[in-house]
């Protein structure tokens, strides 16, 4: 039988996913339908109202209460990655609405690429590993920082050609991913150090190379955290 705590921790734990997804969905939603950053918030914290907590509960099954929560450096990285690509979908959505003729096309393919990048980041939180140290974490982490690095750049578009409201959550969310890519990629740092040198940790230094240039691409000039250099 769990302990209190244990059960606690779990409940706790399904809370927390449950209001991520649902906050992330009435926001993707609220923003495609065009609107603004505000009314997005307000539509994504009304989700988070609307749960539906006798379902919650009965998902939380007995032979689950014994498994250890998700670290939470993944969980946080990825789910704010997740966040920041529904906010990039929005923006992307708004410009090939709005944006100038010469985007459009551009954008509608920034928002279907926003929404994968979404999916794949909510699935990452919710499958984190649930312990540091092994080569899955590592290689989680830098799948993580690399598809965020991916929204940043995405994002750094958007921000550059879409027009007021686009823009600026284009700006936003190019910070929010940003700093996601760059607390993975340092996580991944930490990892991989006193790894025995071979095959498998020269690849992870060059897809750590790999979405650091990226972000340098993304970020304003002076922008990027030191873990890029």
């Amino acid at each position: 039988m769990p302990e209190p705590r244990a059960v606690a921790r779990q409940i706790g734990e399904a809370v927390r996913s449950a209001c991520v997804e649902a906050a992330l969905t009435g926001y993707e939603e609220a923003s495609i339908s065009g609107l603004c950053g505000e009314g997005a918030f307000e539509a994504a914290v009304s989700a988070m109202r609307r749960l539906d907590l006798e379902a919650l509960a009965r998902q939380v099954a007995p032979a689950d209460l014994d498994r250890e929560a998700p670290p939470t450096l993944a969980y946080a990285v990825a789910a704010t990655g997740a966040l920041s690509a529904a906010l990039l979908g929005g923006a992307a959505a708004l410009a090939a609405r709005s944006g100038p003729h010469a985007f459009l096309a551009r954008a509608r393919a920034i928002a279907s690429r926003a929404a994968a990048l979404h999916a794949s980041l909510g699935a990452a939180s919710r499958d984190a590993p649930s312990a540091s140290g092994s080569v899955v974490a590592t290689e989680a982490l830098v799948e993580i920082a690399a598809r965020c690095a991916q929204v940043a750049t995405l994002s750094a578009e958007v921000a550059e050609h879409g027009r007021e409201t686009a823009s600026r959550d284009a700006d936003t969310a190019l910070k929010l991913a940003a700093r996601a890519a760059e607390c993975a990629l340092a996580a991944a740092a930490g990892e991989l150090r006193g790894a025995p040198e071979g095959d498998w940790t020269r690849s992870t230094r060059r897809r750590m190379w790999r979405a650091g240039l990226l972000l340098r691409r993304a970020l304003p000039a002076g922008a990027g955290d030191a873990t890029l250099g």
